[in-house]
Formats: C-alpha cells, sequence, structure tokens
C-alpha cells in the first residue's frame, strides 16, 4: 500500500465543505460515495472492521483513526481519535475541555471526537465495506454529507464543528484525506492553536447554505493518499 506524505505547511490551502442539503438521491450524494471507496481501495488494510464489533475503521499515516458504527443504536456513531501530546505541549488543560464531544483517555494520551448522528442504522450486520456505511450515511442523513467545489472535496460534518473530508478525484488532488477539527474548544481549554505540531492552524473558507463564502478558523491535517 502507498501512502503520500503529509502535506508541508506552507502548502496547504484548504477549503471546508458546503453542508447544503438535498436529496438523498442528488448527484453530490452519489459522487460522494464513489470517491469515498477510491478512497477505501487506495488505503487498503487500513480500513477494516474491527473484530467482534460492527465498528469499521480508518487508520491515517500518522495513526489518527476515524471510526463508523454500522449500528447507530449505539453509543457513539462516529469517532475521530488522535495524538493528545501536540494539543497538550500546547497548553491543553484537559479537565476544561466540552466533555460532550470531546474527550481524552489519559491511559493512552488520546482525545476523541465523538458524534451522534441519530437512530437510523446506516449499514447492517452482513456490511462488507466501511463505504457500504458511508453510503448509508448519505441516504439517512444526507444533510450531514458537504461538497466544495473549490478544493473537489466532499465530506462529513462531525458533532461540534468537526469534519471528515476527502478528494473526488484522488488522482488529481493532493489532499485526498482531510481531518478538520474546530479549534474552538481546544484554545478555551488552554490551547495555542499556533503552537499544535503536526496540525496547520489557519482559516479556511467554507459556504453556506446560499452558498455564500464565509470565513472560520481550523486545525487541518491533510494526507495525500495516491500520488
Amino acid at each position: 500500500m502507498k501512502y503520500g506524505k503529509l502535506i508541508a505547511i506552507t502548502a496547504i490551502a484548504v477549503a471546508a465543505l458546503s453542508l447544503a442539503g438535498c436529496t438523498s438521491t442528488d448527484t453530490v450524494g452519489k459522487f460522494a460515495v464513489k470517491s469515498f471507496e477510491s478512497l477505501e481501495t487506495n488505503l487498503g488494510e487500513s480500513v477494516q472492521q474491527e473484530a467482534d464489533t460492527l465498528n469499521w475503521s480508518l487508520l491515517t499515516p500518522n495513526t489518527e483513526k476515524v471510526t463508523i458504527n454500522s449500528d447507530f443504536s449505539a453509543t457513539a456513531d462516529i469517532v475521530m481519535t488522535f495524538d493528545a501530546t501536540p494539543f497538550i505541549n500546547a497548553g491543553l488543560a484537559p479537565e476544561n475541555l466540552d466533555s460532550e464531544v470531546i474527550s481524552l483517555d489519559s491511559s493512552n494520551n488520546i482525545l476523541s471526537i465523538t458524534s451522534e448522528l441519530g437512530s437510523e442504522n446506516p449499514a447492517n450486520e452482513k456490511t462488507t465495506s466501511m463505504t457500504a456505511v458511508v453510503e448509508g450515511i448519505v441516504k439517512n442523513y444526507r444533510d450531514r454529507i458537504g461538497y466544495h467545489s473549490k478544493l473537489d472535496h466532499y465530506g462529513i460534518s462531525l458533532d461540534g464543528g468537526n469534519m471528515l473530508e476527502w478528494a473526488k478525484d484522488l488522482k488529481t488532488n493532493d489532499k485526498d484525506l482531510v481531518l478538520v477539527l474546530n479549534p474552538e474548544p481546544f484554545i478555551a481549554a488552554g490551547v495555542d492553536p499556533n503552537a499544535v505540531e503536526g496540525w496547520i492552524y489557519t482559516e479556511v473558507e467554507m459556504m453556506d447554505k446560499n452558498d455564500k463564502p464565509f470565513y472560520e478558523y481550523k486545525f487541518l491535517k491533510p494526507y495525500n493518499i495516491a500520488d
């Protein structure tokens, strides 16, 4: 399996998703699934179903993990986990985090972003790929799926202003997979956003429901998966 290098900070210009609502059968939804399938194929064994669970996990080249449960009656529908060390080194006081969305496991120093989408299951126990679960999210939670034409990205809007994005065409895009974090809860918990090593803190362009641009600061971690 081939991984690209984490894109250098000086080369980044990432825009976030437009989350305009559409029907579950629209073009954006269909191509979001097809492009995620391409991402899953290129990630190879880094996308797997966890043993004895209905969870599907995507492991990035830098060991961040995104887990989606096929059964949305479970406690957590989508969980993004990543190393807490860069945030702690930048001043994070974990006790001040918003515990409804973000939590720290002190036993392994891992931060988790938890999202609850609803009670409609995106797939079933016979699901054979993570793409099939994403297809179920498109069907049952279309308002969570967005597209940004400028960067040619699709993605899932997570709770708390966080996102998981992927490129429509991995062959032509150098930002195939992007983890997007809302910096505000971290800043409120003492983090100096400019001192978080390995994450890019920058103002990004977003689109409202009327396709009008506005700007917000985000933490970004992009990967080039398929060269």
